[in-house]
């Protein structure tokens, strides 16, 4: 499993359900339940990592994050392939062109208190 996209479509077809051949209205009704599962589970994250002042006195817990964040992950790849990401090539791709324009509108945008 080198492409974990892929390996969660693979997944979700062995659910019964192909995430990649929605209509339009299951789309944005699977991506609303996908956007709270990641809001739940980014809640969960917090609560692990002592986000809370009155949970200081609480050890953090390596492995729990860890399975939090591949909790997240594993709704946000679910995203990717609803709205047709399909693989890890395919995000990298559309990944870096964002990073590039991203990068390009912060060199526009220079924060002068920050120091380069």
């Amino acid at each position: 499993m080198n492409d974990t996209i892929k390996s969660q479509l693979d997944y979700q077809k062995l659910l019964y359900t192909d995430l990649s051949a929605l209509d339009e209205t299951t789309k944005i009704s699977k991506s609303n339940t996908m956007i709270l599962a990641i809001l739940e589970e980014l809640g969960e994250l917090m609560s692990e990592y002592r986000a809370f002042e009155w949970k200081k006195d609480k050890l953090v817990n390596k492995d729990t994050i860890q399975e939090e964040l591949i909790d997240i992950y594993h709704f946000f790849a679910n995203l990717c392939i609803i709205w047709g990401i399909t693989s890890d090539e395919q995000f990298k791709k559309i990944y870096f062109k964002k990073l590039l324009k991203n990068y390009e509108r912060g060199k526009t945008h220079v924060n002068p208190s920050h120091n380069h």
